[in-house]
């Protein structure tokens, strides 16, 4: 039987806190052939956001030292909105992998911008191989006027719209056209709603 109270029960979840009562290391129980999983950690800035997260062994202390295996970092503009995100892997978790860089609009709403990938390799977990992430940029633009002032309009790639909105006069979404960044086929999806605005 499982005995949560015991420091060597290895069939339990174990979860560690910080004095501000933030969560900085998750153990899960071990496997049905008794294997360790990773072990998920968080540290934070001194302002209390997060500055990165990570899996590693059981055996490890940290994020950065032996036994880290995978580790995303954070960093923030002045008003606290994520601004890198950073991604790694390999030995001590220090090889860079790739990320993005969010930009937010200046009109006071803080809507996202822009996200620019850093263009390096990244590790895809599913085909267990190092691949391509690119250096795409993607653009979102938002309604100015009309149905939907305000909500999200298009995003773009390069000169490539992948995806594009129309609204109702309520400010429902009407229809969205997703378009294939590989072979530029486009669909169109409809929708529409009850009294209550509900897809119906």
């Amino acid at each position: 039987s499982c005995d949560p109270s015991s420091g060597s029960e290895v069939q339990a979840w174990r979860f560690t806190y910080d004095a501000m009562g933030r969560m900085i290391v998750q153990t899960p129980p071990v496997t049905t052939t008794a294997t360790a999983l990773d072990v998920t950690r968080w540290a934070y800035e001194a302002g209390g956001r997060l500055q990165h997260e990570c899996q590693t062994t059981t055996a490890a202390t940290s994020c950065t030292t032996s036994g880290a295996n995978r580790r995303t970092t954070y960093t923030y503009d002045d008003l606290g909105r994520t601004l890198t995100t950073t991604l790694y892997s390999g030995t001590n978790a220090g090889t860079h992998r790739g990320g993005w860089t969010t930009t937010y609009t200046d009109n006071g709403d803080g809507q996202v911008k822009s996200i620019a990938y850093t263009g390096t390799a990244m590790y895809n977990e599913t085909a267990g191989a190092v691949v391509n992430q690119g250096t795409d940029t993607l653009a979102f633009a938002y309604v100015a006027s009309g149905n939907g002032i305000g909500q999200l309009d298009t995003i773009t790639r390069g000169t490539t719209v992948l995806t594009d909105y129309a609204y109702n006069g309520d400010g429902t979404v009407s229809s969205r056209i997703d378009r294939d960044p590989a072979t530029g086929t486009a669909s169109t999806t409809t929708f529409t709603y009850d009294w209550a605005r509900r897809n119906a």
